[in-house]
């Protein structure tokens, strides 16, 4: 395990050192710099997510109000044991199972050990509280739901698709004749903020979220085109 470990680290510098001369060679070490700055920085700019946990759960967003207020409250349950006993949280109770008892919440001990994913030991340990949980959920008046924003509306504009299609079928020939992976050139989000938002001249296509200046450089004229 051990020579396994430093296997995965001994060759790292050498890598390093011959991917950087074959980026000068190209011409693109300025780009993979740009990319290192924004690596670095990342961690101290991470975008706070205001979101309850449990509608980041996959799927959450798909229940309807009264079944989120289930999830709500058994998931509140399982972040709670978890802390207490100083685990992972899905080692309580794993996320499909939350959404489980949200879809169809047990009335009955017997059918929360019908549920898949429910054990023995999960019955045991905290089949009571786990159906108190569900109680505590379905029981709440239709004003104590949770409600999801609704996402944002866009104005319906005709020639949005026309203009995100030439957006991409730029950015495949690009990509083909760089020879570079398509997010590169541009992400499907930057073609989507290019498309709606219409920049007018490389200035404005440089203001728009998550652009790289090689993307500007580069491959700013050819994408205004297609605009």
């Amino acid at each position: 395990m051990l020579e396994y470990a430093a296997g995965d680290t001994s060759h790292l510098i050498a890598l390093r050192d011959i991917l950087k001369e074959k980026l000068k060679e190209k011409k693109r070490w300025d780009w993979a710099e740009e990319e290192f700055d924004l690596l670095t920085d990342a961690p101290f700019n991470l975008p706070v997510n205001e979101e309850p946990g449990f509608l980041r759960l996959k799927g959450a967003k798909l229940l309807k109000p009264h079944q989120l207020a289930v999830l709500r409250s058994v998931h509140a349950w399982r972040e709670g044991v978890a802390e207490k006993i100083d685990r992972a949280a899905f080692m309580v109770l794993g996320n499909d199972v939350l959404l489980d008892l949200a879809v169809e919440p047990p009335t009955t001990t017997e059918e929360l050990t019908r549920k898949r994913g429910v054990t023995e030991r999960v019955i045991e340990r905290y089949g009571r509280a786990i159906m108190s949980a569900v109680k505590h959920g379905a029981d709440l008046p239709k004003e104590e739901w949770p409600r999801l924003e609704k996402p944002k509306r866009w104005a319906r504009d005709p020639d949005y698709e026309e203009r995100f299609k030439r957006l991409r079928e730029v950015r495949d020939r690009l990509t083909g004749s760089y020879d570079l992976r398509a997010g590169i050139v541009a992400s499907n989000h930057q073609l989507t903020e290019m498309a709606r938002t219409l920049p007018g001249d490389l200035v404005a296509l440089a203001a728009l979220p998550g652009m790289r200046k090689y993307q500007v450089k580069h491959f700013g004229e050819e994408l205004l085109g297609a605009l």
